[in-house]
C-alpha cells in the first residue's frame, strides 16, 4: 500500500450488498471514480479560466455567474 490511507465513508447499505454481489472492490471502484472527476474538473477549470465551478448533486456541475445574468450551466 504505497500512498494510501484509510478513510471512512458512511454508504447506503444496499449500496454496499449490490457491490458486493456483484464482486466490486469499492476501494479501487471509488478512487479510480474519484480521479477521473478530479480530472475533468480540472479540465473544465483549465478551458473556461475566470469561471469558478462547483459541483452539485452527482453528475451535474454548475457555473456560478455574478449579477443579474446568474444562471446554471
Amino acid at each position: 500500500m504505497n500512498n494510501k490511507r484509510n478513510v471512512v465513508l458512511y454508504l447506503d447499505i444496499e449500496l454496499v450488498k449490490k457491490t458486493r454481489e456483484l464482486g466490486l472492490n469499492l476501494s479501487k471502484t471509488f478512487e479510480g471514480k474519484l480521479k477521473r472527476l478530479i480530472n475533468q474538473l480540472h479540465d473544465v477549470n483549465t478551458t473556461k479560466s475566470g469561471e469558478t465551478y462547483m459541483i452539485g448533486s452527482p453528475g451535474e456541475i454548475r457555473t456560478l455567474v455574478s449579477g443579474s445574468r446568474a444562471r446554471h450551466a
